[in-house]
């Protein structure tokens, strides 16, 4: 069970659920219209046709003859646009259809489709650190190793970070009081 199908059951449970129902999905479709735009912004951005080729050859701690340079970057780009195409047809989709469901069946469909609001985030998040890995690889491809190193370690840093919060805010939203412990029985018929 995820925060999003405990939401139904807590839209359920309150005298008031109508004007909380309307709320939800207002925050809802106001979350999937920001992460499907961040999602096709990012998938502007991937350079997943662009060749990866070694344009700093006097780079002493990089060799691609000897290294699979081309591969990481098909790898990072290719994960980068599969994930953020995923996020923009998945929010695109769950606005459409939530937009097409009543009021009264907004906790149906909460119930109905769990991941809706976390897939599209999580697609939204990986997209964005395989390209910001991929564009500090090409960097590195294009400037030499030993010049994007304080670069890359940043960057890198920035990665661990955004992981981190992502990963926090959504335990936080997850053990959200106002979500547990609430009954199932009887409130889900």
């Amino acid at each position: 069970m995820t925060a999003f199908s405990n939401l139904a059951i807590y839209i359920r449970a309150q005298q008031n659920s109508t004007e909380l129902a309307e709320k939800v999905r207002a925050d809802a479709l106001s979350s999937w219209t920001t992460v499907g735009v961040v999602s096709a912004l990012i998938l502007t951005m991937v350079k997943f046709t662009d060749k990866a080729e070694q344009q700093f050859s006097d780079d002493p701690w990089l060799d691609c003859n000897e290294f699979i340079c081309s591969e990481i970057h098909v790898a990072l780009s290719g994960i980068a646009m599969v994930a953020s195409t995923f996020s923009v047809v998945y929010a695109t989709n769950a606005y459409t259809w939530m937009c097409m469901t009543t009021v009264d069946r907004t906790a149906d469909f909460i119930e109905t489709f769990p991941g809706a609001l976390a897939f599209p985030s999580d697609g939204m998040i990986v997209g964005v650190l395989a390209w910001v890995l991929d564009s500090v690889w090409l960097a590195v491809l294009s400037n030499g190793a030993r010049n994007i190193i304080p670069v890359a370690l940043v960057s890198f840093l920035c990665c661990c970070y955004m992981a981190s919060v992502f990963r926090n805010m959504r335990r936080f939203v997850w053990k959200n009081p106002a979500l547990q412990g609430v009954e199932c029985q009887g409130l889900l018929q």
